[in-house]
């Protein structure tokens, strides 16, 4: 935990959890991250009447989307170059780490917007990298990074188990408490 941040941004940055599913691996935060925005959608089916609109069927909704974003300054003995790319792989991990029978997710819970851990697809993950360097210890890396990465809720999935066979619910997937979409 970085000291030198206000009690508050303390208190937020220690409540967030980001876990990477499966391989485990927690992403720690030097900063509070920000959650820049989200989306839901509905889905229609359209059919023309020969009217002034078509007839529309509700489909269902698509899931819920969301954008995150947080920082990360080289600037200590806690947060060095070593720290940050070691926290990086493992964000980076989720697209490369994962077993074919195992969904892979990231369990996310963070202030009244994410209430409960939920899980979400981690569907991009973008890394901007300043120009500046910082080295401590041997290690150099870019004096400042922000991450931004977006998902999707995950809250059932099925997958086939052959040709003909039912769908499986896959692990670690649960119901999703529908007042926290």
């Amino acid at each position: 935990m970085d000291y030198s941040l206000t009690t508050y941004d303390r208190i937020l940055t220690a409540k967030c959890v980001f876990t990477v599913l499966p391989t485990g691996a927690t992403i720690n935060f030097q900063f509070p991250p920000r959650i820049t925005n989200e989306s839901n959608n509905s889905e229609w089916l359209a059919r023309d009447q020969l009217s002034i609109e078509p007839l529309k069927i509700h489909k269902g909704s698509g899931g819920r989307k969301l954008n995150m974003e947080w920082d990360y300054v080289c600037t200590d003995s806690t947060w060095n170059p070593t720290k940050i790319s070691e926290t990086l792989r493992l964000l980076k991990a989720y697209f490369f780490e994962y077993k074919k029978e195992f969904y892979p997710v990231v369990l996310i819970q963070y202030t009244e917007v994410i209430p409960i851990p939920t899980q979400f697809r981690l569907m991009s993950c973008q890394i901007d990298y300043s120009p500046e360097i910082a080295t401590s210890g041997g290690a150099s890396h870019p004096l400042i990074t922000k991450v931004g990465v977006s998902l999707e809720v995950a809250t059932t999935v099925s997958g086939n188990k052959g040709a003909g066979s039912d769908k499986l619910k896959q692990k670690p997937l649960r119901a999703c408490d529908p007042r926290w979409y």
